[in-house]
């Protein structure tokens, strides 16, 4: 019984794969949304206006990419605080 779940979940396993693997450039995509959509109400999504990213050329525009240094305050220290 245990081989047989195992290859099912095997199966499973490799199809679901096969679909990035197969489309690398639409599961990008995809996961971008996906990142850009769950960050959008934090702090750092509003004040980097992420509901106006809708692709990687939107979200290179931006150019907020940032030193870690630059972030900590702003957005991680207070909230350290909260959990102390």
């Amino acid at each position: 019984m245990k081989k047989i779940a195992a290859k099912l979940f095997a199966y499973w396993v490799d199809r679901k794969n096969q679909k990035w693997i197969n489309n690398p450039l639409e599961a990008q995509q995809k996961t971008l949304k996906f990142l850009v959509s769950s960050a959008q109400n934090t702090t750092f999504g509003k004040d980097h206006n992420f509901s106006t990213i809708t692709d990687y050329k939107s979200f290179k525009k931006h150019g907020f990419l940032e030193e870690n240094t630059k972030l900590w305050k702003p957005y991680f220290q207070k909230n350290m605080k909260k959990l102390g």
